[in-house]
């Protein structure tokens, strides 16, 4: 009995190595500061840029990779169309090695 669950437990193991979920963010300060007239205006600019990435293997000659993106203000509060966040689909693609070369499609 012991023996069936080991192998239960290594079939799951072996299809969780298949993928692999990861991700970096991106934030950069900037504060500007202007004088018009004798009146200081001080600008402040926080964007910010959020990958996720995935990538998994379909047999032993296929793979996906996949990365989603998101943009956005972190400074922005008033929710206009210009401040909303930019979540896309940035770059999808398969993988396969053929005739002793790795093509991508």
């Amino acid at each position: 009995m012991r023996r069936n669950q080991g192998l239960r437990i290594n079939n799951i193991e072996k299809k969780l190595d298949k993928l692999k979920i990861y991700g970096d963010t991106y934030i950069k300060y900037t504060q500007n500061q202007s004088n018009h007239n004798g009146k200081t205006t001080l600008t402040t600019q926080i964007p910010n840029r959020t990958r996720l990435y995935v990538n998994g293997v379909v047999d032993d000659r296929w793979s996906y990779n996949v990365r989603i993106q998101n943009l956005s203000d972190l400074n922005r509060s008033d929710y206009t169309a210009q401040s909303q966040n930019d979540l896309k689909l940035s770059e999808t693609y398969v993988s396969s090695k053929i005739l002793g070369g790795t093509y991508a499609l």
